[in-house]
């Protein structure tokens, strides 16, 4: 019997012989412990791969990608240490120098850094230089929405062929998404989607004019607590783990607010985002 997730059970009907010999394939093994038909053992394990429970073995893992992460925030700080087993880091606007999330004490040098993301984006020559160095995606961790910068940046990074990520302050909580890949949705979808289901239009995008613009120091944003940044976090190794995975436009671009719901519980809600008409 086959257990899947979702209680799904499929009783495989066979030669005793070869259901033995495919049962450790299931498990990640790369060798079979019985001389089981060779023909009867691929007809179990064609099967099995139409229903998407057994891999091939023949399809390598795509090569890790080579990201860049910009922001000096905890979500970007989780982000840094989430990655790092997964991909290649090719420009950071902190350093290796910078102590682990992980920490619960910083210590002075860094709690400065920890608590406060850099106040400009990534420039122009700087997601040139990604590029050019052979990178595939941009991470950028804003406190709030830089509205002016995102949207240069998603011209930049389309042009330069750079999926491109990112996250945002929004309320006590964090926004992150949609990520931009080639093919797929872009910022400006989503900003004329949020636009578009907005009552109040008009005040929303002097708002974000406020907030971007380089005359004004609006307060520092509220610190995530722990539990938003972790998810936060999360939801953005997800996606590029998923794209990356893929390599496809045809994944589905959303948006994850991630905060504290009237009563303290973690709440995320999801919406999907998708191309302007």
């Amino acid at each position: 019997m086959l257990a899947e997730p979702g209680e799904r059970f499929t009783w495989l009907l066979g030669p005793s012989d070869a259901l033995a010999a495919v049962q450790p394939e299931l498990h990640g093994a790369t060798t079979s412990p019985t001389t089981a038909s060779a023909e009867v053992r691929s007809a179990l394990a064609d099967a099995l791969r139409t229903r998407g429970v057994l891999a091939d073995p023949s399809e390598e893992p795509p090569r890790p990608p080579r990201i860049g992460i910009w922001g000096e925030g905890p979500v970007a700080a989780l982000l840094r240490h989430l990655v790092r087993p997964w991909a290649q880091v090719l420009t950071d606007s902190v350093g290796e120098g910078m102590v682990s999330p992980i920490e619960r004490h910083p210590t002075p040098s860094h709690a400065a850094r920890l608590a406060s993301p850099p106040d400009r984006a990534p420039t122009e020559p700087e997601v040139e230089e990604l590029a050019r160095r052979g990178g595939d995606i941009l991470v950028t961790c804003a406190e709030w929405l830089p509205d002016t910068s995102f949207a240069a940046l998603d011209a930049q990074c389309s042009d330069a062929g750079l999926a491109w990520h990112h996250c945002h302050a929004e309320g006590t909580g964090i926004a992150v998404g949609p990520m931009q890949v080639p093919g797929g949705p872009r910022y400006r979808d989503w900003r004329g989607r949020r636009l578009a289901a907005s009552t109040t239009p008009d005040e929303l995008e002097s708002y974000w004019a406020y907030l971007s613009s380089p005359a004004t120091a609006p307060p520092p944003a509220p610190q995530p607590s722990d539990a938003v940044a972790a998810v936060a976090a999360g939801h953005l190794l997800a996606d590029l783990q998923h794209w990356w995975g893929r390599r496809t436009p045809t994944v589905p671009a959303h948006e994850h607010l991630v905060d504290h719901d009237a009563h303290g519980r973690l709440q995320v809600t999801h919406h999907p985002v998708l191309p302007l008409p």
